[in-house]
């Protein structure tokens, strides 16, 4: 069996390679294909890395913390969620539909309906998705308002 942290490191090791040696040798469009490349793997290997812990969570007999809040907020298990929909990845899809329909009725648009507990998921959300895919547009979005630079 394949550890992933070595398909991550093989990721990052081409990354370096591309940028280091051979985008500097590039003019013109072909060195934007060359830093949009670059780019590529480096979203790759942040999924890679997420998933890899998410995996080892389950492996561990652990629920997906994302599978936890969703359950959490409309009001289920989540092992119950995880039986009913055949595992983690599909009871995260159906409960992300799910809570995306209860949205779309206003039923989260008070604070005693969970409206504080869906806006820090959705934050969590975004902030995970940052991470993976431009992590630093993540420094703007962790800095207090009115404190632009």
């Amino acid at each position: 069996m394949r550890d992933d942290p070595e398909s991550v490191h093989l990721l990052l090791s081409a990354r370096r390679a591309l940028l280091e040696q051979v985008a500097p040798a590039l003019d013109g469009e072909a060195r934007g294909v060359a830093l949009m490349l670059a780019r590529v793997l480096s979203v790759v290997s942040a999924r890679l890395q997420v998933d890899a812990r998410v995996f080892a969570t389950i492996d561990a007999g652990g629920d997906a913390s994302e599978l936890v809040t969703l359950a959490g907020l409309l009001g289920q298990l989540p092992a119950a969620a995880r039986t009913a929909h055949g595992g983690t990845p599909a009871a995260i899809a159906a409960l992300s539909r799910e809570l995306c329909a209860r949205i779309r009725q206003g039923c989260f648009d008070t604070p005693e309906a969970g409206h504080d507990a869906l806006l820090e998921f959705l934050l969590q959300i975004t902030r995970t998705k940052l991470v993976e895919s431009n992590p630093k547009a993540l420094e703007s979005f962790d800095r207090p308002p009115g404190s632009e630079e």
